[in-house]
């Protein structure tokens, strides 16, 4: 599964799936998680790749600070709490 590949390889997860299935994997696996909301996952593929390179920088410090990163991805490149 995705969540256990994340977790070995101390990755963010980026996922639209928004299931009761896969938030129970996150929490579990005690995953990193980023959630692609409508906005984004209609748009196109460039728009995309775009917001996840603007908020890597936010990714980085969210990651090395306490805690796990449970935020969703703005079109802008933020990252929103969930």
């Amino acid at each position: 599964m995705n969540c256990r590949w994340c977790k070995e390889h101390g990755a963010v997860l980026i996922t639209h799936d928004r299931g009761k299935e896969i938030l129970a994997a996150i929490s579990r696996h005690h995953v990193h998680a980023i959630v692609v909301y409508k906005d984004l996952r209609n748009a196109p593929a460039h728009e995309f790749a775009r917001a996840i390179l603007c908020s890597e920088a936010k990714m980085d410090h969210l990651a090395n600070g306490r805690g796990l990163i449970h935020h969703r991805l703005t079109p802008r490149g933020g990252l929103d709490p969930r």
